[in-house]
């Protein structure tokens, strides 16, 4: 029966990692939505830099063509810069739902082996309860025969003790006839 118990406790705790590991998933998800809402601000400021750029571009356009190169290639690593970021947060955001979601399979494959151990547990006591009905019904079949044979005794005894009595009286008799005899001798044979 402890092992019952220990194997349900067991059970339990699994469930509640299992549970932990599905929390832990839905945190990840809300972390790569906050990482999505960034990559989308990310693009609103690189669109206002890319159209202020296109601003001074054109203001700049008119006096130098440096300039303009200088701005788009600030520009351009500034996109790639946030593309890497984002890429970057994501591939770590993949990552940990993974780990979360292989926690969450192992958690389920140890509540099935504890409650294969409880289901085990379970069938052991069932045979042990109907080895101990089997072994029960035999003794009382056996005390049943003890009683009949104990009655029959006492109806023997019975008997016997009456055969005693029967015999005790004639050996009574037969020694007052004796008796009786030994006395008619004996007053027969003085004379």
């Amino acid at each position: 029966m402890s092992e019952a118990t220990m194997a349900t406790e067991a059970y339990l705790q699994t469930m509640k990692a299992a549970t932990d590991s599905v929390g832990n998933l839905s945190t990840t998800q809300s972390q790569l939505g906050q990482s999505a809402e960034a990559l989308a601000s990310s693009y609103v400021s690189t669109a206002k830099v890319v159209a202020d750029s296109g601003m001074k571009f054109s203001d700049e356009l008119s006096k130098t063509g440096s300039g303009f190169i200088d701005t788009i290639k600030t520009s351009g690593d500034q996109l790639v810069q946030s593309y890497q970021t984002l890429g970057s947060s994501m591939s770590q955001q993949v990552e940990k739902i993974s780990a979360d979601g292989q926690k969450y399979t192992e958690g389920l494959a140890t509540a099935n082996q504890k409650l294969s151990s409880i289901n085990s547990a379970y069938e052991l006591q069932l045979s042990s309860i109907n080895a101990q009905v089997t072994t029960s019904q035999e003794l009382s079949k056996s005390l049943g025969e003890i009683s009949q044979h104990l009655n029959q005794s006492v109806s023997d005894t019975v008997t016997y003790k009456e055969e005693v009595a029967n015999l005790s009286k004639t050996l009574g008799e037969l020694n007052t006839i004796y008796g009786n005899m030994l006395s008619a001798m004996s007053v027969g044979g003085g004379k």
